[in-house]
C-alpha cells in the first residue's frame, strides 16, 4: 500500500510539498478533467517526467466522461471513439 494523493497540480512547488511529507504516488487531472482528453502523448509524457523530476510518480488522470456516452445521445460513438484514442495515447 502507498500513500498518496488526488487531483494534484502539476506545479514544482506542489510536486515537492508531496513528496517533503511522503506522498509519492498521485494523480492529477492535469489541467482540468476535459483537458485530459486533449493531450497528445509528448504532453502525459511531459507529466510524468515533471513527476518524476520530483520523486513524485502520476499513477492516474481523472477525465471527464463525456455525457453523450452515459445517456446515449446522438454524439456518443464519437466520444467514445475520442476516449479510446486517448487511451492508445497513453500506453
Amino acid at each position: 500500500m502507498h500513500v498518496g494523493d488526488q487531483a494534484v497540480p502539476l506545479t514544482h512547488k506542489a510536486l515537492q510539498f508531496r513528496a517533503r511529507h511522503g506522498c509519492y504516488h498521485i494523480d492529477s487531472d492535469l489541467g482540468g478533467r476535459d483537458a485530459a482528453l486533449e493531450l497528445d502523448e509528448q504532453g502525459y509524457k511531459d507529466a510524468i517526467a515533471l513527476c518524476a523530476s520530483e520523486g513524485v510518480t502520476l499513477e492516474m488522470t481523472h477525465i471527464s466522461i463525456p455525457e453523450s456516452i452515459t445517456l446515449a445521445l446522438p454524439d456518443r460513438d464519437k466520444d467514445i471513439e475520442k476516449c479510446a484514442r486517448l487511451l492508445v495515447r497513453v500506453r
